[in-house]
């Protein structure tokens, strides 16, 4: 048998080893978290100790988050929007890091359940973000303080009380639970 095909053979031998299928379907965004060497590692610790936000973004923590999705598609078969948009789901977890609780573990589990009912709705003001993601442009700017109003109501549902510091509060967790969940479906429908 010729060399290439036996170097074929070993790759998917190898990979169906690891757990890999050679498919081309979009599944496996766990590979985005799994743990980095010593080096990534250490680049992702400074830029969470020195606290930078989407405002001074590191060029080290992007070449880390693209090396690693890079490897993730080569390793799932995915397409580029897919890889696309696993580099910006791994991105917007190191940049959630970067800020304090929005509310306490209890209260977001609360939340959480309480929004289920309005999740598609609010997935859905994340479609233009997700679009250019997909296709490796950068999103748009945050929708503006008006586009969650309607979810205040998940306050009462959450038994958090309704006021203006709490509905702020809340916008900045919709907005950070809203753009992760919608680049999780798509990468999903990819």
């Amino acid at each position: 048998m010729p060399s290439y095909f036996l170097s074929v053979k070993a790759t998917a031998l190898a990979m169906m080893a690891i757990g890999c299928s050679p498919t081309f379907a979009a599944n496996n965004l766990e590979c985005m978290n799994l743990p980095m060497g010593a080096a990534e590692q250490t680049v992702l610790d400074r830029h969470h100790e020195a606290r930078r936000g989407d405002d001074n973004r590191s060029a080290a923590v992007q070449t880390v988050i693209q090396s690693r999705a890079r490897i993730c598609a080569y390793l799932n078969g995915w397409s580029q929007p897919a890889t696309n948009l696993a580099f910006w789901h791994r991105w917007l977890q190191v940049q959630r890091g970067l800020v304090p609780l929005i509310f306490s573990a209890d209260e977001e589990a609360r939340l959480k359940v309480a929004l289920q009912p309005m999740r598609s709705r609010l997935i859905a003001l994340f479609k233009a973000d997700v679009s250019a993601q997909a296709k490796g442009e950068n999103p748009p700017p945050p929708a503006n303080d008006n586009a969650f109003q309607e979810f205040n109501v998940l306050l009462k549902t959450a038994k958090i009380p309704q006021n203006a510091s709490n509905e702020e509060r809340l916008g900045g967790w919709l907005y950070a639970t809203g753009s992760q969940e919608a680049v999780v479906d798509a990468f999903s429908a990819q």
